[in-house]
């Protein structure tokens, strides 16, 4: 480039503009598809069902007294850990609390977390 007269004229720059202009565009509409679409919360290991803190989810993140940690209350492993011991349907927290398998699942839990 000898002189100014060999740039390039303002609408080449124009046109270069409005087109990354573009791609970022089309580039951050992707990234934002792809977040949408993508596991955002943890699932349960047993049922595979999203884990949040809704009072209309079966799960419950609780902890049993003397003992350390969070503890997952899964309706469904509850019942297939047990169902040998005549569990005959999955049960609430509240039901379960009161049930003979309560002291059972807090052994078993304090046993796996001891590991």
């Amino acid at each position: 480039m000898d002189s100014i007269s060999d740039l390039p004229s303002p609408k080449y720059f124009q046109l270069e503009l409005d087109a990354t202009r573009k791609r970022v565009e089309e580039r951050g509409q992707q990234k934002r598809k792809r977040t949408e679409s993508q596991h955002t919360g943890c699932k349960c290991r047993f049922c595979q069902m999203e884990l949040k803190q809704d009072p209309n989810r079966p799960h419950i993140h609780t902890g049993f007294p003397g003992l350390t940690g969070k503890y997952i209350y899964c309706p469904g492993e509850v019942s297939s850990l047990y169902k040998d011991q005549s569990t005959e349907k999955e049960t609430t927290w509240n039901e379960f609390q009161g049930s003979a398998f309560y002291e059972t699942e807090k052994k078993r839990w304090e046993v796996e977390k001891g590991k």
